[in-house]
């Protein structure tokens, strides 16, 4: 019965990622060819899978070993820094919720400039050989109001 629930868990994350970086692909697709380059070009693919209740890149076997590290509570020139202090502390990733209404502060004006530039933050934790954790929302558990979903949205969808 544990394997079952760990293989589902272990599913789910996998899901988890999947659905992420489509959503980051197609935010890379709508931000143009400014945003692209840097993203794209750095980008590696790697073969993941999960074999009994172990995760696998590219045929290693991974044992996650995370902290997380808001992004959106962070200012972007503290990134590297605290990044750094994880990877010194012993921990292979890093897990990250994607804030919604952070970067959609206005209906369909979407922000990932400056402080919200999270493919920047992607890039320093693998710079800092970090795995990244990838928290898509809409809804997120980081204590935010209304869990995440943009005031814009509410207003107009009556909630």
């Amino acid at each position: 019965m544990v394997q079952t629930g760990m293989r589902v868990r272990g599913c789910w994350v996998v899901f988890q990622a999947v659905v992420a970086c489509s959503l980051i692909l197609e935010l890379v697709q709508a931000q143009g060819p400014s945003l692209q380059p840097s993203v794209v070009q750095s980008a590696k693919m790697h073969n993941i899978s999960i074999v009994g209740d172990s995760f696998m890149i590219d045929g290693q076997p991974l044992h996650i070993l995370s902290g997380s590290l808001h992004y959106f509570r962070v200012p972007a020139v503290y990134w590297k820094d605290r990044l750094h202090k994880l990877k010194a502390a012993g921990l292979n990733s890093v897990a990250t919720y994607v804030e919604w209404s952070f970067h959609e502060t206005e209906e369909r004006q979407y922000s990932f400039e400056g402080d919200r530039d999270l493919a920047a933050f992607v890039r320093l934790a693998a710079e800092e050989g970090l795995h990244v954790l990838l928290r898509p929302g809409p809804y997120i558990c980081a204590e935010r109001d209304l869990v995440n979903i943009p005031e814009v949205v509410r207003v107009n969808k009556g909630h």
